[in-house]
């Protein structure tokens, strides 16, 4: 049973941890595209507490599992996400993907 639905702009659906894997090793940029400097930038506009707080409770990795679920965002399911993203990424994975998400405009 797939926790979750297709990735955004992907086409990949992301059923379980190896497959987050798998999305995020094709999507995410290697620190040489996006600098670091960027990343913190998401951070201190997005979740000041990214760093210090469990990823669980990041506003960064909830609004990430949101844009993973896209049009089938569910309450039961975005969790059940967030979960796997925290335990299967770090926090500078979570930041990458986050970065290649998010719509900035």
């Amino acid at each position: 049973m797939a926790l979750f639905a297709q990735g955004v702009d992907a086409g990949t659906e992301v059923k379980n941890a190896s497959s987050l894997r798998t999305y995020f090793d094709e999507k995410a940029p290697s620190a040489e595209v996006l600098p670091r400097s960027i990343l913190l930038t998401f951070v201190a506009a997005e979740d000041r507490g990214f760093f210090v707080r469990h990823s669980l409770r990041s506003p960064i990795t909830i609004y990430l599992a949101r844009m993973l679920l896209g049009q089938n965002y569910d309450k039961m399911k975005a969790p059940a996400l967030s979960l796997i993203i925290s335990t299967e990424l770090t926090k500078d994975e979570i930041l990458s993907l986050y970065a290649m998400e998010v719509y900035i405009g």
